[in-house]
Order: structure tokens, then C-alpha cells, then sequence
């Protein structure tokens, strides 16, 4: 087995996919069929759908993404040639999946409406339902506006819904069981290196001018995770305009994500400060030509998106953000040994993490939002937990990229060392990976640790998003063996 080797190369186990596909013939991405479904749901990237038989589709709805067992999206809405449909929408990379899946024999796919694959068949065939129905079929290959590698790289998956799983996976017996507490940590820790190219890659694929990478990395944190996308598509948006004044930026950012809706004006009209935002956005609005969306549900006061965008308008405008990138690089450059103690890391840590900045308002450091004041003036815009995901999942990403170009053994292998003593935050989905990857075993309390804790999302990304109502038809048990 590959776990009785001592050094695993995460990279090798995603590189050697069928699925591929490249820009160029050096450069290779992975496409899935979650890829498809984050296209299918923000219905980006592709135009002037059409089905096998050339009627034209308009997508009124996409759905409801399906986070249990049966079709992708529930409840579409589409026109498809003048007829109205209603009903589901099931999702392939080529048409082949339907029957490979047995859907053709199950009732809960009998009311699908629409299924979509990404390639084009070799041969047309009819595909449907059990009850013998033939279901309406497009392909997007044809209709895709931008190259599929870089739409790997615009995709974050880790950003999009999930099947929780009840239990361990096959993998936590025949894989991680097998494997000691050294091999484990390699494993884990070669997955993590993994992520930090794919985290780098995503966001310079967004952001070019890498003057701004790691302020846009920071908006899209801030966004946390059901706005994130939209925080990093509004930072670069509203860049161009970073020298406006900050009221001006954060009204801009306002009214493009809708809070100055009348269901908004209703709650915070009130407000003086509200109505002086509401006043600037009215002298903006003929010249905002973009909108965002904002998901809004299960959202604390303390992480109200509005209380996010004042923190973009003030990252925006700030005259040093500019050079975060670089007292990132410096920071590290300065203060990095081969053989550190611990005073030394902790202190490298915390010097990393006070380069992402915190603004301090008299005005949102004691309200939520617009409502009246509350009892303490000491709300910050920016708590150390948030300031640790950044770093994780931002700086340490451009960091190691920029260590990796100079080539220098001893600092890979200090930066392999310090990342390892960075403790991983708590949360419900690194309970649920402990769960999945290692069942009951202690070996689970390794991910306690960051770089683990990453690598196991890695994995999760990787394989287990794509076989999340069991590990049936998962390669990683193969790929490992």
C-alpha cells in the first residue's frame, strides 16, 4: 500500500484524473461534476443554452441545490423553446451518468425536467425517467463563455453546500487506520501544501495585479462563508474607486447588495447615519452598473454584512493596504530561523497576524448595524479568529508561494515546521471531518493542528464532496492502495 511508504505526495493522487484539461499542455486542472453544479447554480460562464433539439432555454430559477440523496437542483423554473417547465434538474459531466448512476430506474429522478452535461456525446440517445418519460437534455460545452481550466480556478468549492455523512468512511479502516502517527502527519500535511497552491492559484486568478491579492483575500474572508464570493467580487468592483471617500464607498457597496431596499429603509430609516449613506448612494446609483446578492439567513448581529462593508470601504481606502502584500513577505523574510524555539514561532505567529488590519470607528464599534447604540463602545470590526482564517487561508498561500520561487531548502522546511505548530480553529466541520476520516480513533486529534486541519478540508474538497451520501464510487481507497 501507498501507507507504507515514508513520504506521500498529496498532488500525485489529484494530478493522474481523467477528468482534465488544460489552457495550455503544461498546465492541467481537475473538473467534477461539483464544478458543473456551482456553475449551474450561479449561472455563470456559459450563454445561449439550448437542448439536443435546439430549442433555446431561459433559466427563470435553477433550483434548490440538493443536499440529500436525488436530483442536483429541486424545483427549477425554466422556459425551455415557449413551453413553462417546472420541476428537477440533474447534473453530469456527460450524458453517461444517468444510467451509470441508475437514476433511469429510480423514482425519486422522475421529475426531473432537465439534464445538463458538460460534454457533448459521441452518439445522441434519449435519456429517460423510470417511468419511461424522455427528459429534455443540454450541453454546455458549446455554450461556455470562458476556458474550463480557468473556471476550475474561479470555483471555489469549498464555499458551496454539502452532504453531511453519518458515520466513518471506508477510509478511516482500510487508509488512516493503517497508518502511524508520522505517516498520518505527512499525509495530512502534503494535502495542506496541496491547498496552499490551489488557494494561491484561485485568487490570482480573480485578482492579477498581486499588489491586491491579499486585501482581496481578506474581502472575501470577511464575507465569511455565504458571502464570501460576493465580498471578493465587490472588492474588485469598488477598487477602481479606492480613492473616493470612505462614506462614499461604503454607501456604493450598500446600495449594490440592496440595503437601501424599502424592506431595509423600513428597519433603519431612523437612522441619521443610515439616511446619510442612503443620500450618497442616491449621487452613485446612476453610475453603479453592478449588483450583488447577499444571503442573509442564520447571520449574527456582530457579522451583519453591513457591519462587513464598513470594514471594505475602510480596507479599500486605507493608504497602506497597498503594501499588506509585502509586510507580509517582509515579516516573514525578517523574522524566520531554521531552528526556532517556540517564543520564536509564537512571536513570528503574532507578528503575522497583526499585519491584517483593524480598524477602529466610533460609530460601529458600538452598533450592530443602525439600530440604537448598544451598551458597550468596544465592537470590533475584525475578531483574532477571523484575523487566523486569513492568515491560513490568504497570507500563508502567497507566502508559500513566494518561498517556493526562491528554492531555498532550509526555509521550505522552516515554513513546513512553523505551520505545523499553528493551532487549527474549532468548528462543526472539523468535527465532521474527525468523524468521517477517523471514526472513533485518537489518531482524529491530529487535526487539532492547522496544516492537518487543512489537509483534511483538502480531502474533503479532493473526494469526499463528491460522495458525501456514502464512500460508493470514491477512487481515493483505489489511488491509496
Amino acid at each position: 500500500m501507498t501507507t507504507n511508504t515514508t513520504y506521500i505526495d498529496y498532488s500525485s493522487l489529484v494530478d493522474d484524473t481523467p477528468n482534465r484539461l488544460s489552457e495550455e499542455k503544461s498546465h492541467y486542472s481537475l473538473i467534477t461534476e461539483r464544478h458543473i453544479q456551482a456553475v449551474w447554480l450561479e449561472q455563470k460562464y456559459f450563454r445561449a443554452l439550448k437542448t439536443t433539439n435546439n430549442e433555446p432555454i431561459t433559466v427563470i430559477s435553477p433550483g434548490i441545490w440538493n443536499s440529500e440523496a436525488g436530483p442536483d437542483f429541486l424545483k427549477a423554473h425554466l422556459q425551455i423553446g415557449d413551453r413553462l417547465v417546472r420541476g428537477d434538474v440533474e447534473i453530469h459531466l456527460n450524458d453517461d451518468g444517468w444510467v451509470q448512476h441508475g437514476h433511469h430506474i429510480d423514482p425519486r429522478y422522475d421529475n426531473v425536467t432537465l439534464h445538463v452535461s458538460l460534454w457533448n456525446p459521441r452518439r445522441e440517445h434519449n435519456i429517460t425517467t423510470s417511468s419511461g418519460t424522455v427528459i429534455a437534455c443540454s450541453h454546455l460545452q458549446d455554450h461556455l463563455t470562458i476556458p474550463l481550466a480557468r473556471i476550475v480556478n474561479l470555483i471555489d468549492l469549498d464555499l458551496y453546500p454539502y452532504r453531511r455523512f453519518v458515520g466513518s468512511g471506508r477510509c478511516s479502516r482500510i487508509v488512516f487506520g493503517k497508518m502511524n502517527n508520522a505517516q498520518l502527519n505527512i499525509f495530512f500535511h502534503s494535502a495542506a501544501q496541496w491547498r496552499l497552491k490551489q488557494k494561491q492559484r484561485h485568487l490570482a486568478s480573480v485578482i492579477g495585479d498581486n499588489t491586491w491579492q491579499y486585501a482581496g483575500g481578506i474581502a472575501q474572508a470577511v464575507g465569511y462563508k455565504h458571502n464570501s464570493r460576493a465580498f471578493l467580487d465587490l472588492f474588485c468592483e469598488l477598487l477602481p474607486f479606492h480613492d473616493l471617500p470612505e462614506e462614499e464607498l461604503l454607501a456604493i457597496g450598500m446600495g449594490a447588495c440592496g440595503f437601501f431596499e424599502s424592506s431595509c429603509e423600513q428597519r433603519w430609516g431612523v437612522s441619521t447615519t443610515y439616511r446619510n449613506l442612503q443620500a450618497l448612494w442616491w449621487q452613485h446609483q446612476p453610475n453603479t452598473l453592478f449588483q450583488l446578492q447577499l444571503r442573509l439567513d442564520h447571520i449574527r448581529p456582530l457579522n451583519h454584512p453591513v457591519r462587513r462593508l464598513a470594514y471594505l470601504s475602510k480596507l479599500l481606502t486605507d493608504p497602506a493596504t497597498p503594501d499588506l502584500r509585502q509586510r507580509l513577505l517582509y515579516t516573514w523574510r525578517s523574522l524566520w530561523q531554521p531552528t526556532p524555539s517556540k517564543a520564536t514561532e509564537r512571536h513570528l505567529l503574532a507578528s503575522l497576524l497583526t499585519i491584517v488590519p483593524v480598524y477602529k470607528d466610533p460609530y460601529w464599534n458600538s452598533h450592530y448595524t443602525f439600530g440604537e447604540q448598544t451598551e458597550t463602545s468596544d465592537i470590533p470590526l475584525m475578531g483574532q479568529p477571523l484575523k487566523k482564517e486569513i492568515l491560513l487561508n490568504t497570507g500563508l498561500p502567497i507566502l508559500y508561494r513566494d518561498i517556493a520561487e526562491r528554492s531555498d531548502p532550509k526555509e521550505i522546511a522552516a515554513f513546513n515546521a512553523f505551520y505545523q505548530t499553528i493551532r487549527a480553529t474549532p468548528s462543526s466541520k472539523a468535527k465532521y471531518l474527525r468523524q468521517r476520516l477517523f471514526g472513533e480513533q485518537q489518531k482524529g486529534r491530529m487535526l487539532r493542528s492547522a496544516s492537518a486541519s487543512q489537509g483534511a478540508l483538502q480531502l474533503h474538497r479532493d473526494f469526499c464532496i463528491h460522495y458525501e451520501a456514502s464512500c460508493e464510487g470514491c477512487p481515493f481507497i483505489d489511488k491509496m492502495t
